[in-house]
């Protein structure tokens, strides 16, 4: 009976160990690199990183325009305000422009 607790608390805690582990990376928001003091950096990292790695803005090939894009993610549910899609279109039109 004793071996059969412990085996259940040892299982207990090894599964939020394993949950912490594979969660932790969502709970704390990417921070911009020290070398941003572009603005709107900061806005585009805190909202468009939390669903989007930098590679995959880095590397889309401008079909549509950035404020296009910010359009389009605002209908997906992206949280902004006016003025937050203002600084992450001008953002985004400093740091990728179009070729």
């Amino acid at each position: 009976m004793n071996l059969s607790k412990t085996l259940v608390a040892t299982l207990i805690l090894v599964g939020t160990v394993i949950g912490f582990m594979l969660f932790a990376p969502y709970a704390v928001p990417p921070q911009p690199d020290e070398d941003s003091q572009v603005p709107g950096a900061q806005t585009f990292v805190a909202v468009c990183t939390s669903c989007h790695e930098t590679d995959r803005i880095q590397s889309y090939s401008k079909d549509l325009s950035w404020a296009e894009i910010v359009t389009l993610m605002e209908s997906f549910g992206a949280m902004i305000s006016e003025e937050e899609a203002g600084e992450i279109e001008n953002y985004l039109n400093a740091a990728y422009p179009g070729e």
